[in-house]
């Protein structure tokens, strides 16, 4: 059953691109948020955007934003508290979409259009042209990209294992190194000390106990 599953797909897929030329095509894995890019910047005042797909009924919609807020009439049901404006704003003509836990039911040729008309519309769709054409094909992953997946995290959580045990080695070696310098100079500090305080011991000896040391001398 799962190489008839995958032919399924590819042949969807080769459906979607056929039936949509020109269209930006975005592939996605189920459970995935993804963003339908679209940019009105050449387009202005734009008030009213709309995202449709062409296989859904006349009076249905992706995605319905006027009056500087997503309009839930008219929607499909599918896609209820699944979308919204990348940007509510608008700001530099970003009119794209963003879909959030995506199954392989979504996909499909989805269109954005654009008005700058005020009024609010009852009629779902817009009359003017898309701007924007994505071709989104959903699909699992190919048969073991899991694992292959699994394996690299495993090796990355295995390489950061090994870095901390790393860096920990090369704390400890430093701390003895830093150590045994502070110990050595110690050392040596005190060896200059005590030769210091003999050397002006007998600098400041008297000329007298000189000379009777002299005459003991043999």
């Amino acid at each position: 059953m799962a190489p008839l599953h995958h032919v399924t797909l590819l042949l969807l897929s080769v459906c979607i691109m056929v039936g949509s030329p020109g269209g930006t095509n975005i592939p996605a894995e189920p459970g995935q948020n993804i963003i339908l890019p679209c940019n009105a910047f050449k387009y202005k005042a734009v008030v009213i955007v709309e995202w449709s797909r062409t296989d859904l009924g006349e009076m249905e919609h992706v995605a319905l934003f006027q009056d500087e807020r997503l309009d839930y009439h008219g929607q499909h049901p599918a896609y209820k508290n699944r979308v919204d404006m990348e940007d509510r704003e608008l700001k530099h003509g970003d009119v794209s979409l963003f879909l959030k836990n995506v199954t392989i039911n979504d996909s499909g040729t989805y269109q954005c259009r654009v008005d700058g008309q005020k009024k609010r519309r009852r009629r779902a769709h817009l009359d003017t042209d898309p701007i924007c054409t994505i071709n989104l094909l959903v699909a699992p992953p190919p048969p073991g990209k899991n694992e292959e997946q699994k394996y690299v995290r495993e090796k990355e959580e295995e390489e950061k294992d090994d870095g901390g045990n790393k860096n920990g080695t090369t704390v400890g070696v430093l701390v003895g190194v830093i150590v045994g310098v502070v110990i050595l100079g110690v050392v040596v500090g005190g060896l200059l000390y005590k030769y210091w305080r003999r050397s002006d011991q007998e600098q400041n000896r008297p000329p007298a106990e000189e000379t009777e040391r002299e005459l003991m001398s043999p």
